[in-house]
C-alpha cells in the first residue's frame, strides 16, 4: 500500500511540475489555477477510495496557503518546495 501511495504521490509531483497545455477557451482559467491530479491504480472502489483520501488530505492541508499566491506560478513554485512534505503527508 505505501509502494502504492508512493507512485500516486510521484504522478501528483510530476503532474504538478509540469504545466497544463490549456485549449484556446480555458486559457484564462488556467492563468490562475492549479489543478490536482491524483490517478488511482484502477476503477476499483478501494483503489478510488484511497485516491479520494489522498486528495482529501492534500487539499486540506495546503489549499488555504495555496490560493493565498498571486498566481498560478507562484503557487507551483511553492508547491515544488514543498513535494517532499506533501509525500511525508500522503504516506502517513
Amino acid at each position: 500500500m505505501k509502494g502504492f501511495i508512493l507512485t500516486v504521490t510521484m504522478i501528483l509531483a510530476l503532474t504538478l511540475v509540469i504545466a497544463v497545455i490549456p485549449t484556446e477557451s480555458e486559457a484564462a482559467i488556467y492563468e490562475d489555477t492549479v489543478r490536482l491530479h491524483i490517478l488511482a491504480r484502477s476503477d476499483g472502489s478501494e483503489d478510488q477510495a484511497v485516491k479520494l483520501e489522498i486528495r482529501d488530505r492534500i487539499l486540506e492541508k495546503y489549499s488555504i496557503e495555496l490560493s493565498s499566491y498571486g498566481s498560478s506560478g507562484e503557487a507551483r513554485a511553492a508547491l515544488e518546495e514543498k513535494i517532499g512534505d506533501i509525500e511525508r503527508d500522503v504516506n502517513m
